[in-house]
């Protein structure tokens, strides 16, 4: 997740963009129940107390992880958005915001049930009307397989090492997509905590050809460097560029080179 470096700049983020900012400082010294924060854009958003919720739902929505000229669709047609990984739905509602003019179909995966009510929930909150929230897992291939929810609520991911996990439901995006006659996904986000890779490898060709412009937040936790194996799958059919790199991963955001206006 791309975070401010300091915690001046990040008390001075949560004060530009919360106008009840003040409840995440009792939040993190109290805790209780779940808190609903009333941002400067016009979201309000339920977060869990005590959790990572609310730090991303900042970052998502004040556009600092997903710059907002990636995100505006220029489109005669209703626009296909997919968010895989959703988490609480902050980048749905954030894209949603965006292109709301253009009246998006948005769908959300999240396979962990708790995350997958959390996000209609925020859904509904905030008048988002053609969604559909999909709780099943993108990967390489279509089935089940083991969900480790051992981590922090935005750190799930498929992993069949766990000694704490769940099974979910597995498709391929390729497969959705023919199963429910979507031909073009106009904007793409991806935050599967590693298992981007996956993805990437068995449905490169559907990629090339129907996706638009995509985000990749990828993850060095199985290899050294994901930003040179993703940018080499995909640089001869997108144009690229890598925000905020570190030691553990960084965002990729793709843009198809066939599909510019």
């Amino acid at each position: 997740m791309n975070k401010p470096k300091n915690a001046i700049s990040k008390g001075l983020v949560l004060i530009k963009n919360l106008k009840n900012w003040s409840a995440l400082i009792e939040d993190k010294i109290v805790g209780g129940n779940n808190i609903l924060y009333h941002f400067r854009s016009g979201e309000v958003i339920e977060c869990r107390t005590k959790s990572t919720d609310i730090n991303e739902a900042v970052v998502v929505l004040s556009g600092i992880e997903y710059p907002e000229q990636y995100c505006r669709l220029n489109t005669r047609n209703v626009p296909i958005i997919i968010d895989i990984g959703a988490n609480i739905g902050s980048f749905s509602i954030y894209a949603h915001r965006i292109n709301k003019h253009l009246n998006p179909t948005i769908y959300a995966f999240e396979p962990h049930p708790d995350n997958a009510k959390l996000t209609e929930a925020n859904f509904k909150r905030n008048s988002l009307v053609n969604y559909h929230i999909v709780q099943k897992a993108v990967a390489g291939t279509d089935g089940v397989a083991s969900f480790d929810i051992s981590g922090a609520f935005d750190s799930f991911k498929l992993n069949d090492k766990s000694n704490d996990a769940i099974e979910v439901t597995t498709t391929k995006l390729s497969t959705f997509c023919s199963s429910n006659n979507i031909d073009k996904i106009h904007l793409l986000k991806m935050d599967i905590e590693g298992g981007e890779y996956d993805v990437i490898e068995h449905d490169l060709d559907f990629i090339n050809e129907k996706v638009e412009v995509m985000f990749i937040e990828y993850h060095n936790f199985d290899i050294d460097d994901g930003q040179c194996l993703l940018t080499e799958a995909l640089e001869a059919n997108f144009d690229i560029s890598i925000q905020n790199p570190h030691e553990g991963g960084g965002m990729l955001i793709a843009t198809n080179k066939s599909m510019k206006p």
